[in-house]
Formats: C-alpha cells, sequence, structure tokens
C-alpha cells in the first residue's frame, strides 16, 4: 500500500459516492431526509463542555443563594446538574442512534424513520456505552494532566521566579502535555469514523478496536495522513459555515439550515473514513450496499 494511493484513492472514493448518493438523481425530499438525519447524528452538545458546565451550575447556584455553605444550595445545585446530566447522556445516546441511521440512510435509500430507528436502536446503545467508558477515563486522564501542570507551573515558578527562562521551561513542557490532551481526544474520534461503520457492518465491539489497533502500529504514517486530511475537511467546513454565518447575518450558523446548503460536504466527511476502512480490505462498500 503506497502512501501516494492512500492520500487520493479512498478520498476520491468518497466524493464519487457522495456524488452518486446525491446528486446523480437529485430528490429534494431525500435530500431534506439525509440532512434530518446529518442534524441528529450531529446534534449541538459537546462532551468537552460538561466539566466546566458542571462548575458553572455550582457557582452560579451558590452565588444565586447569597451563601456559600447553605444546604439548600447545594440541594438546588445537584437538582440542576443532575438534570443537565441526564439531559447530556439522552442526546449522546440518541446522537450515536442517529449516527447509525444516517450511516444506513446513505446506502440504504428510502427506508423509513422508523425502520431505521429499530436498524441502529441496539448498535447506537453499544456505541453510546463504550462513549460513557471512554468520557470517565478522558475525565480521569485530563484531571491527571491539569494537575500535573499545576504542579509544574508551581516548581517552575519557585526555581526561576518570573524570568524568562522560566518562560521558556514552561513551553517546553506545554508540547508534550498539549499532545497528551490531543490523544485523550483520539479515542472519540477513532469510534465515530471507524468503529461505528465497523459494527455497522456486523463486525464486534471488541474485534472493531483490535482492528483499528493494529492497522495503526502497521500502518502509523497513514493513519498520520488521515488524521491531517479530516482535520482540513472539517476546517475547511467551519470555515465555510463561518464565512457564510456573516455573509447571511448569522443565517447559516443554524444548525439545520447549514446543513441542508452544505450536505455534500458532511456526507463526504461521513464516507471518507468508510473509504479508509474499505482501502485496508475491513470490508467492501459494494457488498454493504448490497445487503
Amino acid at each position: 500500500m503506497s502512501d501516494s494511493s492512500f492520500i487520493l484513492k479512498p478520498l476520491i472514493k468518497a466524493v464519487e459516492l457522495t456524488e452518486k448518493r446525491l446528486l446523480s438523481s437529485f430528490n429534494i425530499y431525500d435530500w431534506c431526509y439525509v440532512a434530518l438525519l446529518v442534524f441528529i447524528s450531529h446534534l449541538p452538545i459537546d462532551p468537552a463542555i460538561l466539566p466546566d458546565t458542571i462548575i458553572g451550575l455550582f457557582a452560579a447556584f451558590l452565588v444565586k443563594s447569597g451563601c456559600y455553605f447553605k444546604e439548600s444550595s447545594f440541594i438546588y445545585a445537584f437538582f440542576l446538574v443532575s438534570v443537565f446530566v441526564v439531559l447530556f447522556l439522552v442526546i449522546a445516546w440518541i446522537r450515536y442512534i442517529g449516527k447509525f441511521m444516517f450511516l444506513n440512510v446513505l446506502f440504504y435509500e428510502g427506508i423509513g424513520l422508523e425502520e431505521l430507528w429499530v436498524k441502529s436502536y441496539k448498535k447506537g446503545t453499544t456505541c453510546f456505552i463504550v462513549f460513557v467508558a471512554l468520557f470517565l477515563i478522558s475525565l480521569l486522564l485530563m484531571g491527571v494532566l491539569i494537575g500535573f501542570c499545576s504542579f509544574a507551573n508551581g516548581l517552575f515558578h519557585r526555581l526561576f521566579g518570573n524570568s524568562f527562562f522560566r518562560i521558556v521551561v514552561s513551553i517546553y513542557w506545554a508540547i508534550p502535555v498539549l499532545f497528551a490532551f490531543v490523544l485523550v481526544g483520539l479515542p472519540f474520534i477513532v469510534l465515530k469514523d471507524f468503529i461505528v461503520p465497523m459494527l455497522d457492518k456486523g463486525i464486534n465491539i471488541h474485534n472493531a478496536f483490535v482492528i483499528i489497533f493494529g492497522l495503526v502500529v502497521k500502518y502509523p504514517f497513514h493513519f498520520l495522513i488521515y488524521f491531517c486530511i479530516r482535520t482540513l475537511l472539517w476546517g475547511g467546513l467551519i470555515v465555510l459555515v463561518l464565512v457564510l454565518g456573516l455573509l447571511t447575518f448569522g443565517i447559516m450558523v443554524l444548525p439545520l439550515i447549514k446543513i441542508l446548503i452544505l450536505l455534500p460536504l458532511y456526507v463526504l466527511v461521513r464516507l471518507y473514513p468508510i473509504c479508509v476502512l474499505e482501502y485496508f480490505s475491513v470490508f467492501s462498500i459494494e457488498d454493504k450496499i448490497k445487503e
């Protein structure tokens, strides 16, 4: 598997599939239907905001009550945070079911919403459970990293004061710490990009992670290329949304509107990792369509 063919082949295949699925026989009803499923699979809640939101809700309620140690303040705060956590988990659960619904509608046209939900319910719930486990592990790792950063910053301050050398040393240590934070987020990308389509194909969750780990170990440079291209695709999509949002006075920033207008890009970004899996012979997209 040459590096040059890997850079172009999966991306070209994803573009061809996007054109075939959406543009070759354009249907406005089908377009809106796919856009709705994209919206469900990208429900606007980011797991990264959860810790800050919980802390913010506690602080807001304690300040609102006028007393930091009043028992009722903690009861109200605990109730609100509990409601938020439940809401977050329900939305995350629906999102993962939505990811399978979106994936299925790309390959099987004419499936109703109820049938898609039935086909996707169990697999989406399985991925949601894995997501929660990864999220709890990532919170623990982030806590360790933040604690390490605080300790290192205090140590550098005692050793070097506010000198320029302290700034240089802090920057030097910030690089591996930043890299560690990126690594914490990688399992979520792997889950969404690779585990979801493999699970949809019938590969169990354990084997799916084993396959991906084996491929990353065997072809590290290929996956580095993949993540670079993926970052460029998502970055381009975000920039395009921002530019169009400014030109349309914020209308394009509305979730469903931007998905309707930029649907081919969302489909392309979803199909690209599937084409990467096909490139590594994990499964055949043609076989998947025929099922």
